[in-house]
């Protein structure tokens, strides 16, 4: 396992790297003061492992090593001295592994057996996307008026039960707490059928996707537990997704 340390280096050089590039360094200041509205970056595998990442580290902890790319992003965007660069966390940022070769993960129709891996699948889409909204901070209040705001990354929603400025309770305002937009869609594959696939951190502009539709996705299985139950509802966090008519074969 590649240390904290080395981790922080690979994503350094790779944002160093990424900043060189003009059409990149656009979209790179574009999340830096356009965030939350804009809070997806494309990041090359290929160009991860030149910067010195472990294929193993990627594949098997992928949360463990985005979470530094978003860590180290955040750092690096700050020492640029750029006008109005988001000025709190950049937690719920979602980076987008794409150019995976070909068989990058033997599937043994297992999904369970891959839970929380970088996996790459074929799909096929059942029905249109549903656009839902996606809690990125939320805001809570006390009867008191101070206002507390919580990022909210991954699916499960952090709460506060009391304020932690005077102790009284809180509730949710909605409209003081940022959203997304985000898509949600069911797919079916070797080994498994109508999972809910979400599209997270991109509009999907020019994606149009149907009944019968067949694709490739970069993808996180994850399981969802909801309180005490040791059963739970599995679904694919997807980082990137191709149909078939745009695929280069």
């Amino acid at each position: 396992m590649q240390s904290e340390a080395d981790l922080r280096a690979v994503w350094e050089e790779y944002w160093d790297a990424h900043y060189a590039d003009d059409r990149r360094a656009r979209r790179l200041r574009a999340v830096a003061t356009d965030y939350p509205v804009k809070r997806g970056i494309v990041v090359s595998y290929p160009d991860l492992l030149d910067a010195g990442m472990s294929e193993r580290e990627l594949r098997t902890r992928p949360d463990r090593t985005l979470g530094m790319g978003v860590e180290t992003f955040e750092s690096f965007v700050r020492d640029l001295d750029l006008d109005d660069v988001w000025d709190r966390s950049f937690d719920v940022m979602i980076l987008h592994v794409d150019d995976l070769p070909g068989g990058f993960k033997p599937f043994d129709s297992n999904l369970m057996g891959h839970l929380n891996e970088l996996v790459q699948l074929e799909v096929t889409i059942h029905g249109a996307p549903e656009r839902i909204s996606d809690l990125m901070e939320a805001a809570f209040v006390c009867t008191t008026g101070h206002v507390t705001r919580i990022h909210q990354p991954g699916r499960r929603r952090r709460d506060i039960g009391h304020c932690p400025e005077c102790g009284d309770p809180v509730y949710l305002e909605e409209r003081e707490s940022l959203f997304a937009e985000i898509q949600r869609v069911q797919v079916s594959g070797d080994g498994f059928d109508r999972l809910t696939a979400i599209l997270g951190g991109r509009r999907w502009k020019g994606l149009s996707l149907g009944e019968g539709d067949t694709g490739v996705i970069n993808a996180v299985p994850r399981a969802d537990f909801r309180e005490d139950s040791t059963h739970g509802s599995a679904y694919l966090d997807v980082l990137h997704l191709e149909v078939e008519e745009d695929l280069p074969f």
